[in-house]
């Protein structure tokens, strides 16, 4: 199998951007720790192995925990124009309006995010 075809192929067993740049960030080091170039698909398997599932969940906590704060504050939002409680209503049509976009930045912005919450609860 091609390296490019092996890499796609080994692309499909991660979930999106954050992940494959945590995978990236592992052959890095584990590069450095053994002192010599460690192949993209050998990084890949020590990291679904070794290290995807925890990094998953603590992955998916932090998205649920902020998509449901911009879940609130739309729900919040609307419903003061609104002069009531919107309640699932608003909830979903933030999901219509806005969850898709929100996935793709939040897949994008994860390191920074992960990093500043790691900072706020120390």
């Amino acid at each position: 199998m091609g390296t490019v075809q092996s890499n796609r192929v080994a692309n499909d067993l991660v979930t999106g951007l954050a992940e494959e740049r945590e995978v990236d960030l592992h052959r890095e080091r584990l590069t450095e720790q053994s002192g010599r170039e460690i192949p993209y698909e050998v990084a890949l398997q020590d990291w679904l192995q070794h290290h995807a599932a925890a990094w998953r969940r603590r992955y998916q906590a932090l998205a649920s925990r902020l998509q449901r704060e911009e879940m609130m504050k739309h729900k919040w939002i609307v419903s003061e124009r609104e002069g009531r409680d919107l309640g699932a209503v608003a909830v979903l049509e933030w999901v219509d309006l806005y969850a898709a976009d929100w996935r793709n930045w939040f897949d994008r912005e994860y390191h920074r995010l992960a990093d500043k919450h790691r900072e706020d609860a120390n």
